[in-house]
């Protein structure tokens, strides 16, 4: 890997390099963090980020972890893994997520936010975000 060299495409319009990659612990996928927007992926939607994801098989990463290691969103939305909601305490299917925070994250849960009042839910998104505010730095 010290040795790669990108490669330079059409007169330097597209540079080939190498992006980290995990497997997703529960179904071994290689994922790859979905980029906003103003990505450096091309817009041309045949080879923007989704297309080449998908024609190689690959899925989005997620901030979702099982024995400390990531798993991917197809995995997290089928419910496949569990997490502590730091609102109820309580086990909680990965399908169950409403908001997380963070790194290592902290997740709320769908039926906290459905059940308790707005006012509760704000102060505990409100605590949650101050206390992760730095994780990114």
């Amino acid at each position: 890997m010290e040795n790669y060299t990108p490669k330079v495409h059409e007169n330097g319009r597209y540079v080939e390099m190498l992006i980290e990659a995990k497997k997703c612990e529960c179904c071994e996928k290689i994922m790859v963090a979905k980029l906003s927007y103003y990505s450096i992926f091309p817009k041309y939607v045949r080879i923007n980020q989704e297309a080449q994801m998908k024609a190689a098989d690959f899925v989005y990463s997620t901030s979702t972890l099982v024995d400390d290691e990531p798993i991917c969103l197809e995995c997290e939305q089928a419910g496949k893994a569990d997490f502590l909601c730091a609102m109820c305490d309580e086990r909680k299917t990965t399908d169950k997520k409403e908001k997380s925070f963070g790194d290592p994250a902290e997740f709320l849960c769908k039926d906290c936010y459905e059940t308790k009042p707005a006012k509760v839910w704000d102060e505990k998104v409100d605590e949650l975000q101050d206390a992760h505010r730095y994780d990114f730095e």
